[in-house]
């Protein structure tokens, strides 16, 4: 399946409502959201390698820097004078082109700005395509831990293109493939085997549109149904209580689609472990996310379970002193679970010794 054979997915949305266009090439994104009124907020790392596109176009971009210490409350004021300056109005458009980092802090920016103002996605990531660039969530940093303030703002459209991954590190292009393999999980056993065949293509960047157009069919059931994340959206969060912590304490050493996928191997330690799964089905998970996540997984060796813990403490889905998880009951059957500190961290002291195996 390419571009021009996949259909556009149409999202509800308390928000109006948008599309998601598969498209050919990044032009012909820029050139759909080239619009007038239309200010284009760029990582400045995709500006450079493919500012031959923006300039075919005319098209002189606000570049940002793209890092999760950037993706800050106080660091993203400079954001909002770089756009006042440069004459960005109520009635203006602001196109985000970049990856799940800029995604976030330009969604949060356009949500904010002047109350709130129209913006488009054009996302450059794998990461983003497979998952992120649905959903309306925006979020930014705080000192107490990630994407601790945010808003839901849905762009406009969202112009996807896989000729823009070709420059992706395997790294990130294993990232991407991580959230992928999560929403098939969430979905259950027949997209896993679907994905787990044409996982070893994706990572060629073969056949992607087919695989990303599956993935956010996936994501759209949920978030159509529970836009505001208040119920059984949260499942999503699979392996994220996890991720969140082993990104921060490697001081995101682990892109954050691997650290998920190790999340979610965790995640499903855990179930076994409490008896919700089997072994089998603990070593499937396993075996399905080692081609993903075996590389980076080894820098959980120096991490503390106390230290994770701690982390895991500020997450957003905790209601009481315990910690709620994403667990497992097998796929397509995704539960939360609160867990008492002390049991929270005992399990963290097994898994991390299952990294020594």
């Amino acid at each position: 399946m390419d571009s021009s054979q996949t259909t556009p997915l149409d999202i509800k949305s308390s928000f109006g409502g948008y599309q998601v266009l598969f498209l050919e090439s990044l032009e012909r994104c820029l050139s759909q959201a080239k619009i007038p009124g239309a200010f284009f907020f760029v990582d400045e790392r995709v500006y450079q390698l493919y500012r031959k596109d923006f300039d075919k176009l005319k098209i002189k971009p606000l570049l940002w820097t793209a890092s999760e210490e950037k993706k800050t409350y106080g660091a993203l004021e400079a954001a909002f004078d770089l756009l006042i300056s440069a004459g960005f109005k109520k009635a203006s458009r602001l196109v985000v082109v970049g990856g799940g980092i800029l995604q976030d802090a330009g969604g949060f920016v356009a949500s904010t700005l002047f109350r709130g103002v129209a913006w488009d996605l054009i996302p450059t990531t794998l990461l983003a395509q497979a998952d992120s660039c649905i959903g309306a969530k925006t979020s930014v940093n705080v000192a107490a831990g990630k994407n601790l303030i945010g808003t839901f703002s849905a762009p406009k459209t969202v112009f996807l293109t896989s000729d823009v991954l070709k420059t992706l590190t395997p790294s990130d292009v294993r990232s991407g493939l991580c959230e992928a393999m999560k929403l098939a999980m969430v979905d259950g056993p027949e997209t896993v085997a679907w994905m787990s065949e044409r996982i070893a293509s994706a990572f060629e960047l073969k056949g992607l549109d087919g695989f990303l157009h599956r993935a956010l069919s996936i994501k759209k059931r949920y978030i159509e149904e529970d836009e505001f994340d208040r119920g059984v959206r949260n499942i999503l969060n699979y392996g994220h209580t996890f991720g969140h912590a082993f990104e921060s304490l490697t001081k995101y050493a682990i892109p954050h689609g691997v650290a998920v996928g190790i999340g979610i191997e965790a995640a499903a330690f855990f179930s076994w472990q409490l008896g919700m799964v089997t072994e089998s089905h603990f070593r499937d998970v396993q075996t399905t996310l080692k081609p993903l996540i075996s590389t980076e997984r080894q820098l959980l060796k120096s991490l503390r379970p106390q230290d994770l813990v701690k982390i895991m403490k500020t997450d957003k889905k905790n209601i009481t002193s315990d910690i709620t998880f994403i667990l497992s009951q097998g796929y397509g059957k995704l539960v939360k679970q609160a867990l008492p500190v002390e049991k929270a961290e005992k399990l963290l002291t097994d898994y991390l010794g299952e990294i020594e195996t």
